[in-house]
Formats: structure tokens, sequence, C-alpha cells
């Protein structure tokens, strides 16, 4: 007999996930400022199991520079680009302290869907009236019997085509590239920015 799984309203996914991260900022506040990068392991830890990082790898290089890398190259690539888009979001992360983020449901019947945008606003009542709420959209695709994260949208800005353009300069200034010097590319950059 066939197990037949269950799958989680995109939303409540979504929720989990933020609220896991909050707690972590919670839990580290005494943290924030002085070891940042102590809290920034801590919410690595929390998203990995959430970040479908295979999706979002192959969707940044192209498709040529992935198929004629190794597995082990690939497996390479994807951890030091996981490692940079823990660095990007965690970094705001930073001056968080009085927000708030509301998950909004599905606006679509997402049982039949592969792929779904769950949309948030961050409420910041120190921020003033003007730029009090930020808006972000999650990508999720489904994935078995669960969700991962494959995009997100700030501002109406995805980052997956941001960093796709990023990369395509970077690959434009390199002769003959390989995958694994993207790697290397990336490396230097998170190694850069670590605080």
């Amino acid at each position: 007999m066939r197990y037949k799984c269950t799958l989680t309203d995109p939303q409540i996914f979504t929720q989990n996930a933020v609220d896991q991260v909050l707690k972590v900022i919670e839990s580290d506040k005494s943290k924030i400022s002085s070891q940042f990068s102590l809290v920034k392991n801590d919410i690595q830890h929390v998203l990995i199991p959430f970040i479908g990082i295979r999706v979002m790898s192959q969707f940044v290089v192209p498709p040529k520079l992935w198929a004629a890398a190794t597995e082990s190259e690939q497996s390479a690539f994807n951890q030091s680009f996981l490692e940079f888009i823990i660095n990007l979001y965690s970094s705001p992360l930073k001056s968080f302290s009085n927000q708030t983020i509301q998950v909004y449901p599905s606006r679509s019947s997402w049982q039949t869907q592969q792929r779904v945008q769950i949309n948030s606003i961050i409420h910041n009542p120190d921020a003033g009236s003007s730029n009090a709420d930020i808006p972000v959209s999650f990508i999720l695709q489904k994935n078995d019997c669960s969700w991962q994260f494959i995009d997100f949208v700030v501002d109406n800005i995805s980052a997956l085509a941001n960093i796709q353009s990023q990369i395509q300069s970077i690959l434009h200034n390199i002769d003959n590239p390989k995958l694994s010097d993207l790697t290397d590319v990336i490396k230097k950059h998170n190694a850069s920015s670590a605080t």
C-alpha cells in the first residue's frame, strides 16, 4: 500500500518558518550586535530544511554551466550559495527589534499548484508612517509532501532574478567559466561579508 501524505497549507508552512527565525532572534537578542555570526549560524540551522537551494542554484546558473559541472562541483556551489542567501537575508535582522511579520493566505487554490506565492508584511512601528510596512512575498515550490522556499520578492524585486543578473555579469568577465569559478567568487564574497 502506497503512503499518501498530506501537504501543509503554504501559509502555515511560511508562518512556521518565520516564527522559528523570530524565536532565534528573540533568544539571541544579546548577541545580535556583538556576535552576529553566531546568530547567523542559528538562523542558518533553522532555515536549511525550508530552502530549496538546488532549485535556486539551477535558476541563477546558466543551464550549460550547471550541466557541465560534476556532482561534487554542484554540491560545492549549493553549499556556498546557501551561505550567500543566508547572509543576504540575515543582515537586515541585525536591526530587527519591534517588528512583526504578518503572513497572508495564498490567493490561489494551492492544493493543485506546483508553486505558490505567499505574501507577507513586515510591520515596523518604530520607522514612522512613511516606511513602516515592507511587503515581502515568498515563492514556494512543492517538494514531495512539503514546500520549499525558492525565491523572495521584496518591494516587487525578485531576489533570484537580481542574483541571476549579477552572476551573468561575473561570468561575462571570466574566460571559459566553470561552475567552480563561480563557487570561488561566492566563497570570497561570503568570507568578506562574514561578521
